[in-house]
């Protein structure tokens, strides 16, 4: 064919490719030189074999031109968006948009997903997901697109995806209780995925959606187990308190004494910087509080009786207050807002 007129073989997904049909690539490279054929191949960096990371050395040796791909720009995004949809993309669509970072793929089946579930709606020419999970569709596909991975770096990423989108490989090495170089091995073919990639001294999920359906997919009374328990790891390492704190909030079931102690110790932190941080850890704090143990965050804030937070409007915490008089009140909370609304103020409003 080639001696009648130029021909073009285009191959896709050549990490897929078995063992003779390499062969018989490398055979075309070695053999056909002279005749006027072009062989285009797309691959994705992982899975790599050995015999397809041999036929990729000696495509680099005879000249081959090879063009990786990058992440599309703001602008192409919303150009792909407005095409698949007929529109473009409201506040929340928008967020849940940039968790495919820019990748054509995890954004076209992104917008297939919330297009078959049902979980968009369209005002005029705007279009706006209903809510901000990922569809289970979604979910599978990337899940299904990540089983050629080692079960070691499978475990790694699942706990990684419970420490957040950027993690320390010091806060994944105490979670996981191994040591960091162990770590780095397991997680070496998750970087050659192109699945991580490193920020300053954190390991980074390239893909926010990836992060996100690893940890979506842990069924509940697990996630919320492996935040228990990294919180005590955490804790154990020497841990920001309030790093530790948001695992005690998410993992902590009710007579957890020791989350109460972390969570009082957070808002202490957060009162100065964050009152709405620190209402929301103090609130959590006492759902947890078992009967009979009222004391117990005023002694874990014994030595925080006032905030200094400057401004004009300082006022208690009504929410507090209103512990001590609910009807599902305990004497542990009745105690607890009877002692501590004196004394736990900040400001809440500046401009009164």
């Amino acid at each position: 064919m080639c001696l009648d007129r130029p021909v073009v073989l285009v191959l896709e997904d050549l990490h897929w490719a078995d063992e003779s049909s390499l062969a018989a690539i490398l055979a075309i490279l070695h053999n056909l030189a002279h005749v006027p054929l072009l062989v285009m191949a797309t691959l994705r960096p992982t899975p790599r074999t050995p015999e397809l990371d041999v036929l990729l050395d000696e495509c680099a040796a005879a000249g081959t031109r090879i063009l990786q791909l990058r992440s599309l720009e703001s602008a192409d995004v919303n150009a792909l968006v407005h095409h698949q949809l007929g529109g473009r993309a409201g506040p929340l669509l928008s967020s849940i948009i940039d968790k495919a970072g820019g990748n054509p793929l995890w954004l076209v089946e992104l917008i297939r997903s919330l297009t078959t579930e049902g979980w968009l709606m369209r005002d005029a020419e705007v279009v706006e997901a209903v809510g901000d999970e990922l569809p289970s569709t979604l979910r599978d596909l990337v899940l299904r697109r990540l089983r050629y991975l080692p079960t070691a770096t499978l475990d790694q990423l699942q706990l990684a995806s419970l420490l957040g989108e950027a993690v320390s490989i010091r806060d994944l090495a105490a979670v996981a209780r191994r040591p960091s170089v162990e770590l780095v091995a397991d997680l070496s073919e998750a970087f050659r995925a192109r699945l991580l990639d490193e920020h300053a001294d954190a390991v980074v999920f390239r893909h926010q959606l990836v992060q996100q359906a690893i940890y979506e997919d842990l069924p509940i009374p697990l996630r919320k187990a492996l935040h228990r328990d990294a919180a005590s790891a955490l804790a154990s390492s020497g841990a920001d308190v309030s790093k530790v704190a948001s695992h005690m909030l998410l993992g902590a079931e009710q007579g957890d004494l020791e989350a109460v102690r972390w969570l009082c110790e957070a808002a202490v932190e957060a009162t100065a910087t964050a009152p709405a941080i620190a209402v929301k850890l103090l609130r959590r704090a006492i759902e947890l509080l078992p009967a009979g143990h009222g004391a117990l965050i005023s002694s874990a804030l014994s030595s925080q009786r006032r905030c200094k937070t400057p401004g004009k409007s300082l006022k208690p915490l009504p929410w507090l207050r209103r512990c001590s008089r609910g009807r599902t009140a305990t004497r542990s909370t009745s105690r607890f807002a009877s002692h501590w609304c004196p004394r736990f103020l900040f400001r809440i409003d500046r401009s009164q």
